[in-house]
């Protein structure tokens, strides 16, 4: 006996492979760019020379007595310092040398939880990309625990914690 009310199998079957190739492609898109996008911020975010540089700036700090910044400033209220136009170093001369040196664009000291900083970036002067790596950057909100951000001219950027006795 042969069935002739099979006329939209072939169409049935058709849009059913056809859903499950076009998702399976969308699924690769997705895993794709998600890939892409982390191999690009590996050659921004935290890249060796960076790191070093911010190490150099991060013993800088802790030679110039940070923890008078930190309480002149107030991290508490203000959420962030910035370290480039800061004022009351003991050797202002040393720190213009050095960021010049270093090719430094912004450098910014902040509490390691990044809640309060991460919720006010639309109303702080920073350059876009730092913006960016702020969200980027992930804390581990521990007490006493302070994170430097620093911005290169070349595009590169850097952070590093510091642990501060208080």
């Amino acid at each position: 006996m042969k069935k002739n009310n099979n006329k939209g199998f072939m169409l049935t079957e058709t849009l059913v492979v056809s859903t499950l190739i076009v998702s399976i492609l969308i699924y690769l898109y997705l895993q794709f760019t998600n890939v892409y996008n982390n191999y690009q911020n590996s050659f921004i975010y935290n890249t060796p020379d960076a790191l070093y540089n911010c190490n150099n700036i991060k013993t800088f700090l802790i030679n110039d007595n940070i923890e008078n910044i930190i309480k002149n400033e107030n991290l508490t209220n203000n959420y962030y310092v910035d370290l480039k136009t800061y004022t009351n170093y003991n050797e202002n001369n040393y720190k213009t040398t050095l960021f010049s040196f270093l090719d430094v664009n912004e450098v910014i000291l902040t509490k390691d939880n990044l809640t309060d900083i991460k919720n006010n970036l639309g109303s702080l002067n920073f350059s876009v990309g730092l913006k960016n790596f702020i969200k980027y950057t992930k804390s581990t909100g521990e007490e006493n625990v302070y994170r430097l951000f620093v911005s290169y001219n070349n595009g590169t950027y850097a952070s590093i914690n510091l642990l501060v006795e208080e």
